[in-house]
């Protein structure tokens, strides 16, 4: 049992559940002589207990001495190891280790079992057994063909030959320790063969593979170590790794070293190396120890791969990137004085227009006077035709006045500060129509749709884009047809849009683009009088403070103009 436990095995617990079982001398010897059938019962029922039992195969140990006695006959222990063949089946599979102690038995017995044995094991050492013979023949009984106990071969010679015995043991015992150098032998060829197989890797590789030892001596050098550096095989190994270090990167040698000797791998460290032509070559190199069996350090292997491609590509890369910062600064530089020059541009225009506009108005105004005066002073003299050329005069004269009036405001909205706050367009709608008679009954009818909503904005901008909206609603009718204005206020798209529809001539969809632009005029002035600046007037007015305009329109039935604005501070929609 001691010797059970130490090889492992809980006795107590195999014990409890079934899978070991221990027999004693008394208990597993039968009283008398051998008889193998009785014997040969007795395993079958441990058997069958086994297999019952739910186990999926069997084992013996046996000391033979207690089973055989030690005046066991030579042919009976043959008819008893022959009996042990019958007894195991292939659906239930058995093996029967038998233990024999040559101090107690006869020569010739050990003979007998030496040839009943496939394997002996000698101490430590399982050995093939050459000198295994065939057993006897038996009935499936274990019976052979004499009368059922194995006499049929009383009459067999004995063999009284201890030297034999141990001759055949020496032989066992050589045939084993002949089997040891195979086996080494064979672990060299594996070996070997491992060996080959990763010097073919290690000789295709795309990166150079080199090893060194401690001292810096190269010791190994593959075939695109050649292509990279330079250095044949031949040429490399045996000098140091220094001759692929240039100058001024010695220091980077004898970090590896240390930090090789602390245990450490380098991975991916890129760095400069020198060709045997003196060129440089951009590398990314790794760095591993190697340890020899004991696991004592005795060099590195280094794995450098060629990254000049990668560099250069990158380095175009980075050219290219700051080209194009350098392009994208000057392209800035050069808008920002464009745009400098064209806002110059543009107020020096305005300036002038202002000024220009505000100087036309003093002759147009003594034309327009001194034609009036004329005519009511000396009209009587005149002749049909002459009094009207004198209203003709005085009409453009009216005519000129308002288009420098409406250049004038243009200018001024382009000009002047704006700065934001709410404006109640309820409030302001309703100012203008009470300013204007002609947007009054029974000139007009203008109904304001619920309570209009508030919008951040500028107040005088937005009086004169919606007066210009309110006034080309009225104005853009059908003769003898009284102008009716809706004007209304919705959200759409989180901001507040000024609706101003009226029942006038509408404007065809080709027309619509062009409506706010400078001097443009659907209409002939002499259906309907304008200077094709009120609508330039509305855009600008409604896009300096951050808002848009538009039109709908089917070119029959009316149309819908309408401007949109941020809510102002306390929103509510309009109901």
């Amino acid at each position: 049992m001691d010797r059970l436990e130490q090889s492992g095995i809980a006795v107590e617990e195999e014990s409890k559940c079934g899978r070991l079982s221990l027999w004693t001398r008394e208990k597993w010897r039968q009283p008398g002589q051998l008889c193998s059938k009785r014997k040969a019962q007795q395993v079958r029922k441990f058997i069958g207990e086994s297999a019952a039992g739910g186990f999926k195969g069997v084992r013996f140990a046996v000391e033979m001495t207690w089973t055989l006695g030690p005046d066991i006959e030579a042919h009976k222990l043959e008819h008893w190891e022959a009996t042990i063949n019958t007894l195991f089946v292939p659906d239930f599979p058995g093996r029967i280790i038998c233990q024999y102690n040559r101090s107690r038995l006869a020569p010739d017995v050990m003979l007998a079992a030496l040839h009943t044995h496939p394997l002996a094991i000698l101490g430590e050492d399982v050995c093939p057994n050459p000198f295994y013979q065939a057993p006897l023949i038996l009935d499936q009984n274990g019976h052979d063909d004499a009368d059922g106990n194995g006499n049929g071969h009383n009459h067999r010679p004995r063999i009284d030959s201890n030297a034999k015995v141990s001759w055949m043991v020496s032989q066992l015992r050589n045939a084993h320790a002949s089997d040891l150098p195979r086996q080494e032998l064979a672990e060299f060829k594996r070996a070997e063969n491992l060996n080959r197989r990763l010097a073919a890797i290690v000789e295709s590789a795309d990166d150079a593979i080199i090893s060194k030892d401690l001292s810096g001596t190269i010791t190994s050098w593959n075939r695109s170590a050649e292509r990279i550096f330079g250095y044949t095989a031949d040429e490399a190994i045996g000098r140091s790794i220094t001759i692929l270090i240039p100058r001024g990167r010695m220091n980077e040698e004898r970090e590896f070293l240390a930090r090789i000797c602390r245990g450490e791998r380098i991975e991916h460290y890129e760095t400069i190396r020198q060709r045997k032509d003196g060129s440089l070559v951009e590398i990314s190199l790794t760095v591993s120890p190697i340890k020899d069996s004991n696991g004592i350090l005795v060099g590195a292997s280094k794995i450098a791969r060629d990254i000049t491609d990668r560099k250069e590509t990158e380095r175009a890369l980075r050219d290219m990137k700051e080209q194009l910062v350098r392009t994208n600064e000057e392209l800035e530089r050069r808008v920002q004085e464009r745009t400098t020059s064209l806002l110059q541009a543009i107020e020096q225009m305005e300036e002038f227009s202002y000024s220009v506009s505000h100087d036309l108005r003093a002759p147009a105004r003594a034309m327009q006077g001194y034609a009036r005066a004329l005519l009511e002073d000396y009209g009587e003299r005149l002749d049909g035709d002459g009094r009207i050329y004198l209203e003709r005069i005085i009409r453009g004269g009216v005519r000129m006045d308002r288009l420098i009036q409406d250049l004038l405001t243009f200018s001024r909205l382009t000009r002047s500060e704006v700065q934001l706050q709410p404006v109640s367009l309820d409030r302001l709608v309703r100012d203008i129509i009470q300013h204007y008679s002609e947007m009054q009954p029974p000139h007009a009818v203008v109904t304001i749709q619920g309570s209009l909503s508030s919008v951040l904005g500028h107040e005088p901008s937005l009086t004169q884009a919606i007066s210009n909206l309110l006034n080309n609603a009225i104005k853009f009718v059908a003769p003898g047809t009284t102008p009716r204005v809706c004007v209304r206020t919705e959200l759409r798209d989180r901001q507040v849009r000024l609706w101003i529809e009226d029942n006038g001539i509408g404007i065809k969809h080709e027309h619509q683009s062009r409506l706010f632009g400078m001097f443009e005029r659907i209409h002939p002035e002499k259906l309907y009088a304008g200077t094709g600046v009120g609508l330039a007037i509305v855009r600008k007015a409604v896009e300096r403070v951050g808002g848009t305009a538009g039109v709908e329109s089917d070119g029959l039935n009316g149309s819908k103009f309408w401007i949109q604005l941020p809510p102002g501070e306390n929103y509510e929609p309009a109901g």
